[in-house]
């Protein structure tokens, strides 16, 4: 099904049989970033797909335009447990996180055109708790060829590369609080999310296994809202060092890590649980949130700000659309240079043409 926004922009919906938890675009090898992959949840055994941007059935090659091309399910792969996380991984690999505390790299193959999803290899670092109960791996972050994944255990595990299976390293949360979330900022450098209110910044280098330093979330408590905890981490596209978490309450807050003792910034838009922030390949200037009350949204930063040395993110938020409501929750979404897809419990697939041209 296609629907058009107010601005012309194609919307493309397809009905799927499960409950989606993640969403990522993944390169093919043929310039066209016309791939992605989705996990789902819900279920005692769940489904990694593959995806490809594809003509529909009924028409013809000469007969469709790029932006009506439709999702057609190439291939999957079935995983014990919930899929809490998914990134795509170099050359052609994927790395999933599970409800089970596991986290796996799968290999996306191409064979005498068979597309297939191969499961490669477990990593040994399995998130549990004291009574060696499992405990869900919330969150995973890969850089280059390093991966990090969080759990509700409050432990970081740190892989050298894809192929270590073995942790390099392994961090315990300090106040027994479970991570929520993560992302590995750099080679040295991993924002951790805490259930406590508080984003801890990891230096990698360090042999005291502390905090750099930590962020808090907190707000005013408002009871109608969720807690304050971050629940996804994203820097701004070519400005690293400006970060955005969004959390649990709806507001999505921002730091400048060159001064991590700064005022902080706060932007609502969500009243729900804000789930995933993305930026668009080589669009700095705009943002896509989503959040568990079924809404998308774009925020469009006024780039002329960036230069100044003293910015706040109140002068870089230009405005704010929402480009999407559904009543079901959007649980993420992911752009590539062209599109924005989301997914969630609707048991829909939708995939926005260029919505940050307009």
């Amino acid at each position: 099904m296609v629907s058009t926004l107010e601005d012309s922009s194609v919307i493309t919906c397809e009905a799927v049989a499960d409950q989606m938890s993640c969403v990522r675009w993944v390169n093919d090898g043929r310039g066209t970033q016309g791939s992605f992959v989705t996990g789902s949840y819900g279920d005692v055994s769940n489904v990694l797909a593959w995806w490809q941007m594809s003509t529909p059935g009924n028409l013809a090659d000469g007969d469709y335009e790029e932006e009506h091309k439709v999702p057609k399910r190439l291939a999957e792969s079935s995983i014990q447990g919930d899929i809490t996380a998914l990134e795509a991984g170099p050359s052609g690999t994927l790395v999933a996180a599970t409800s089970e505390g596991l986290c796996c790299v799968l290999k996306m193959e191409e064979v005498l055109g068979e597309h297939r999803l191969q499961l490669n290899h477990w990593f040994r670092g399995r998130h549990t708790f004291g009574d060696g109960e499992e405990a869900s791996c919330t969150g995973l972050s890969v850089y280059d060829t390093m991966v990090t994944t969080v759990g509700e255990d409050g432990r970081l595990y740190l892989y050298r590369s894809l192929q270590d299976t073995t942790p390099l390293r392994e961090y315990q949360d300090a106040n027994g609080s479970s991570y929520r979330c993560l992302k590995l900022l750099d080679s040295n450098k991993v924002l951790v999310g805490s259930s406590n209110d508080l984003l801890h910044c990891y230096d990698l280098r360090d042999p005291s296994e502390r905090p750099s330093f930590s962020l808090y979330t907190g707000e005013e408590k408002d009871e109608s809202k969720g807690s304050s905890c971050a629940v996804c981490i994203c820097p701004m596209l070519g400005r690293e060092e400006f970060v955005f978490a969004g959390l649990d309450s709806g507001t999505i807050m921002g730091w400048d890590l060159r001064n991590p003792n700064g005022v902080t910034q706060s932007m609502e838009g969500h009243t729900g649980a804000v789930t995933e922030l993305c930026f668009p390949t080589y669009s700095a200037s705009t943002m896509i949130s989503a959040s568990d009350d079924g809404d998308v949204c774009q925020w469009q930063f006024d780039e002329q700000q960036w230069e100044g040395s003293s910015i706040t993110f109140q002068q870089l938020v230009k405005c704010l659309t929402r480009i999407l409501k559904q009543r079901h929750a959007i649980r993420s979404i992911d752009a590539n240079a062209k599109q924005l897809v989301a997914v969630g419990d609707g048991r829909m697939i939708f995939v926005f043409d260029s919505i940050w041209s307009y």
